[in-house]
């Protein structure tokens, strides 16, 4: 999480951005301890602590509702993105006012490979959750 949330202030304008993280119920207090220490320091804006584990999808919808702006991104945890990934998704999203989301491409590690091996934009049926963009006016809810 602290590795994925350096790489988003180091790569992406901090006057473009709010970074919010979500707490889906950790047991784990040194968890939460370390998310307000990174509050205090500055490198997270708001944390939203859920009481209890609700499951991704709920979790998902809380955030979608307690944020603001025009545009959703949602980056899981263990994700870390490329300079311009920010640019990237909004430019996505500006080129065509029908397009509800965009998700990133994603390049696993463990298996020297990306998800999708071209780097062309392609319609999809449904997203895969690691990074979206999606536009708040299309009303998108996990579930």
């Amino acid at each position: 999480m602290e590795l994925c949330i350096k790489y988003i202030r180091e790569r992406t304008d901090p006057a473009k951005i709010s970074i919010h993280v979500v707490d889906n119920g950790s047991e784990d207090r040194s968890n939460l301890r370390r998310l307000f220490e990174l509050k205090e320091s500055g490198k997270v804006d708001r944390i939203i602590a859920l009481p209890k584990n609700m499951g991704f999808s709920i979790a998902f919808n809380i955030a979608f509702e307690e944020t603001v702006g025009d545009v959703f991104c949602y980056v899981s945890s263990d994700c870390l993105v490329q300079p311009g990934w920010f640019e990237a998704g909004l430019d996505e999203l500006a080129s065509d006012q029908n397009i509800a989301a965009v998700c990133s491409n994603i390049f696993l590690m463990e298996e020297n490979r990306k998800l999708s091996e071209n780097d062309e934009n392609i319609e999809l049926s449904e997203l895969y959750g690691a990074i979206m963009f999606i536009r708040r006016k299309a009303g998108v809810l996990i579930i």
